[in-house]
């Protein structure tokens, strides 16, 4: 019983040495063309269509001399299906014309590398827009105009990024001079009105602390000190000297001037501001605490009170200093810690108000004793130059 397609079990000498030719062809085109050609659609296309006009001309041979093997088979399957519209000459000419196609585009593709898009790697590599995949290739591939455009936008994002922490540094430091440039008289006002918002905020401060402290670690303050005796938030900021000395007559005796002292303040206060905001924030596996309500409460009212404080320093006219953040995050109770740590810098600014308010007063009163000496000298002068002027007036008068 014969099958549609099959071809007789013995071809003719003639035939067979056509075919073998065709074979041989067939095994150039399937071995070359893939690895002289740089692989893209159209290529590949060409390629496929090549083997299946190779794949119609030598089924014969194939099939009547090696039909049992897999290839051969797989060759004459895709023979069979596109013979049966084809005849064997146009086979031929499609197979010559193709093969053209290809060796065009071999010159062309060696020139230039293909197109992502074309040569199918937009599928399996990342986008250009991926920064650390992007290779110099991608980079010769894109436009110059492109290229520039992506390149100023880059650069515009460093800029704002650049301000963005300039800004993030020196939010709260406002446009200002070497010198304080305030009158005497209101650089008084302002420390009463500080060391009256030191006290205030700072009893706040300590009886929230105490609560919080009895609720969740059932101790006081000298009971966690005690506790966390081995531990330490080594959080540096310029008042640090000052709290290690924990001597209030010692602290008063090292506090200096104004112009000082209160760029210190500024940014002491500015870093516990930081330090709690990102302790508000940050994410620890090893305990529950910020999580809850009344802790973050607490938290939040230790951030107003620092703020309130550090509104209340800027209105001395005093630039703050370029700071950097560093203190253990590793404490064993963190949230303790820089509340704490809050905490004891209210109490030494509260000293240090004082001390200030006193070398200022103190410092009117010279001023003061200064003016009146020199207006009564130029008063003085001014007497004695009316009364010699008056004489002479009057020689002259009588001469």
């Amino acid at each position: 019983m014969s099958v549609p397609g099959d071809l007789p079990a013995e071809p003719e000498a003639k035939d067979i040495a056509v075919n073998k030719l065709q074979v041989l062809v067939l095994v150039l085109v399937l071995v070359l063309v893939p690895v002289q050609v740089t692989v893209s659609v159209p290529v590949l296309f060409a390629y496929l269509l090549s083997v299946m006009a190779m794949a119609s001309l030598g089924r014969v041979f194939i099939c009547g001399t090696s039909g049992s093997h897999t290839l051969s088979r797989f060759v004459l399957l895709i023979g069979n299906a596109y013979a049966a519209t084809q005849s064997a000459l146009n086979c031929w000419l499609i197979a010559t014309l193709l093969l053209a196609i290809a060796a065009s585009l071999q010159s062309s593709a060696a020139a230039a590398p293909a197109p992502r898009r074309l040569s199918g790697r937009h599928l399996i590599l990342p986008h250009r827009h991926h920064v650390h995949h992007r290779s110099a290739e991608d980079e010769v591939e894109l436009p110059i105009v492109v290229s520039a455009i992506q390149r100023e936008q880059q650069q515009k994002q460093q800029k704002q990024q650049q301000h963005h922490l300039k800004q993030e540094h020196h939010r709260w430091s406002k446009l200002c001079n070497d010198s304080m440039a305030s009158a005497h008289n209101e650089v008084l006002e302002n420390l009463e009105v500080a060391i009256e918002a030191c006290k205030l905020t700072k009893w706040q401060m300590e009886a929230t602390f105490k609560q919080w402290l009895s609720k969740y670690y059932h101790l006081d303050e000298e009971g966690m000190a005690v506790e966390y005796l081995y531990h330490n938030l080594s959080l540096s900021h310029p008042l640090r000297e000052d709290i290690e000395l924990n001597d209030n007559d010692v602290l008063a005796e090292r506090t200096s001037t104004l112009e000082v002292e209160m760029p210190r303040i500024l940014t002491t206060l500015s870093i516990m501001y930081d330090v709690l905001e990102e302790l508000k924030y940050k994410e620890r596996n090893d305990t529950k605490m910020l999580k809850d309500n009344e802790t973050n409460s607490t938290m939040a009212l230790f951030q107003e009170k620092i703020q309130h404080n550090r509104d209340v320093a800027e209105k001395f006219g005093v630039c703050i200093q370029q700071y950097q953040i560093n203190y253990n995050s590793y404490h064993a109770a963190l949230e303790y810690a820089v509340m704490l740590e809050a905490l004891k810098v209210m109490r030494i600014l509260k000293t240090k108000y004082d001390r200030l308010l006193s070398i200022e007063k103190e410092r009117a009163r010279s001023m003061g004793g200064e003016h009146e000496q020199r207006a009564s000298t130029s008063r003085l002068h001014a007497h004695g130059h009316g009364h010699g002027h008056g004489h002479g007036h009057g020689h002259t008068r009588t001469h």
